[in-house]
This record gives structure tokens, sequence and C-alpha cells, in this order.
């Protein structure tokens, strides 16, 4: 589910009780791409700080996921 902030939207967004998680994805076209889209993600879930909103939660994780069109599978992840 997208859910709206300021700032922006992150892709899906899962709350749970004491948790929040918040994944933010992009495609590249092939393994060169992948790093670039990945640091673009990072820096997208910084900038609009998604996530961070009410109701707070104990535990927020942040995931930035990059799925790479030429090998058909998430290549590239990171927690934020």
């Amino acid at each position: 589910m997208e859910q709206e902030n300021s700032k922006g939207r992150a892709d899906i967004i899962l709350n749970y009780e004491n948790r929040r998680i918040v994944l933010e994805l992009k495609y590249a076209s092939n393994e060169s791409e992948a790093q670039k889209k990945l640091d673009e993600a990072i820096q997208q879930i910084k900038d609009k700080d998604y996530g961070n909103v009410l109701p707070e939660k104990a535990e927020l994780l942040r995931v930035a996921l990059v799925f790479d069109g030429e090998k058909r599978q998430i290549t590239h992840y990171k927690r934020v």
C-alpha cells in the first residue's frame, strides 16, 4: 500500500503493531545500472523521510530494493 506524507509516498508500507516496514523499489534494465538505482532509492528514502509518520512505531525498518530486468530478480538491496 502506498501511504502519502507531505514529501511524497513510498512504494510499499507494512504496518504491524510495533513495527513499520518501508520498501522503496527501483527497476534497473541491467546489472550496470543497478547500483545507481540503489543509490537513488536510498537517497529518496532519506530525502522524503519515508515511514516517519504518526502513529509512530517502536521499530522503523526502511529498505531500498532494485529489481534487475535482465536477471529478473532483486539483485541489490540495503537497509536505510
